[in-house]
């Protein structure tokens, strides 16, 4: 119950808030960071399947901005938010998608991408500033290995600088967006059971870009997979 009724702030660890973040996901988010690895190749080789990728996570970000906003009065939420603006890419995935799948594109979210929406809003419901953690999640992967992404996707698709690429574009401003976010976030005041719930909340994220990956490669198989697939014996 005693450490139940601690408080953290910056001073109670050695370790930011966000560095112990990063240490507690570090095995989760290798496991997820290779299976990405492994997919990647077959999606740029399908431009199709590299658009809906864009454009059912582009629903993810979309909706926890939104959430945020509906949130932007919860008091650990209005500290970080004007940090978060500037860096949450909805626009750019819009951009994105229309590129790779052209401007008649319908979406009818998968299934993992409707669990993924619900969970944000259950956040939103229930412990809004556990949404602070999704966005950072999701905008540091682009300021990060992001940028490892874009640059064999340029590669492996023939892309120009300028094609396809808003998303992980910041205008040389991502380090510092970064920085800003990460200084607000370790500011915040929080228990420490708060603090343990973070540390789920961050878990979890992995596990839900994980299964929406596989669910739109499941949807939108690329040529080599529809081969294998088309030469399995029916069951």
């Amino acid at each position: 119950l005693r450490s139940r009724l601690i408080w953290w702030s910056p001073s109670s660890s050695m370790a930011t808030r966000t560095e112990r973040w990063r240490q507690s996901s570090l095995t989760v988010h290798e496991t997820s960071d290779q299976g990405v690895r492994r997919r990647m190749p077959l999606a740029f080789a399908d431009r199709t399947l590299w658009g809906r990728l864009i454009l059912e996570f582009g629903c993810v970000y979309a909706e926890f901005e939104r959430l945020l906003q509906l949130h932007s009065d919860d008091e650990h939420v209005a500290v970080v938010l004007p940090a978060l603006l500037p860096a949450i890419r909805g626009d750019a995935f819009v951009a994105d998608a229309k590129f790779f799948l052209g401007s008649d594109h319908n979406l009818v979210m998968l299934p993992a991408t409707q669990e993924y929406v619900k969970w944000m809003q259950s956040l939103g419901s229930e412990d809004p500033k556990q949404l602070l953690v999704v966005a950072y999640t999701m905008i540091a992967a682009l300021l990060a290995g992001g940028q490892i992404i874009r640059s064999f996707q340029r590669t492996a698709m023939g892309l120009a600088a300028d094609e396809g690429g808003s998303i992980f574009s910041f205008d040389g401003k991502g380090r510092s967006l970064l920085a800003e976010i990460k200084t607000k976030l370790d500011s915040l005041q929080v228990s420490a059971q708060e603090e343990e719930t973070f540390l789920s909340t961050k878990g979890r994220i992995f596990s839900m870009n994980d299964r929406l990956i596989e669910g739109c490669f499941l949807a939108h198989p690329p040529p080599v997979l529809r081969t294998l697939l088309a030469a399995l014996p029916r069951i």
